[in-house]
């Protein structure tokens, strides 16, 4: 099989394009101890984060890899850290290239807010590790989440965003 029709069938891709606008002044990843407003943070597709859970350093940086084959799709996800109140943000994506310069157009790639639900009672779980508080749950489509209003972060909490290429 020819070179062109593997990278074809397995893109690697880094989504190095993701935009991240937020109105209240176009927050870029920053750190927390730069007194900026928000900070990035990549983890695991497993992991689901409280809204006001610290957020442990898997070492990904701000960059989401996904890798896909054809006809599949796979997701990543990204923590929004709000360092202040976020009045109004906005995740979306432009088209993606591999390394070796094949494309991968925007329309491949669905964005995702993910909404918190309380869970006030954890108790009924044998042993469990959970505590009460806001656990990410469903996944809103990103254009949805700012039509109603809820693109927003208060200082301190979390928003967690999740991604599907296919």
């Amino acid at each position: 099989m020819k070179l062109g029709k593997i990278l074809k069938r397995l893109l690697c891709v880094t989504l190095l394009a993701i935009t991240f606008i937020a109105v209240c002044g176009n927050v870029l990843p920053t750190e927390k101890a730069s007194g900026k407003e928000a900070e990035l943070f990549v983890i695991p597709n497993t992991l689901r984060l409280k809204q006001d859970d610290d957020i442990p350093n898997y070492g990904y940086g701000s960059n989401v890899r996904v890798g896909v084959a054809k006809n599949e799709t796979e997701g990543g996800q990204f923590i929004i850290y709000a360092a202040k109140n976020i009045s109004s943000f906005h995740v979306g994506v432009t088209e993606l290239k591999t390394p070796s310069g094949e494309v991968l157009p925007a329309e491949n790639v669905e964005v995702f807010a993910e909404r918190y639900m309380y869970v006030p009672n954890t108790k009924t779980m044998k042993d469990s590790i959970f505590t009460p508080g806001y656990y990410p749950d469903a996944l809103v489509p990103m254009a949805n989440y700012v039509v109603a209003g809820d693109n927003r972060v208060k200082k301190g909490h979390n928003q967690a965003i999740w991604i599907d290429v296919s």
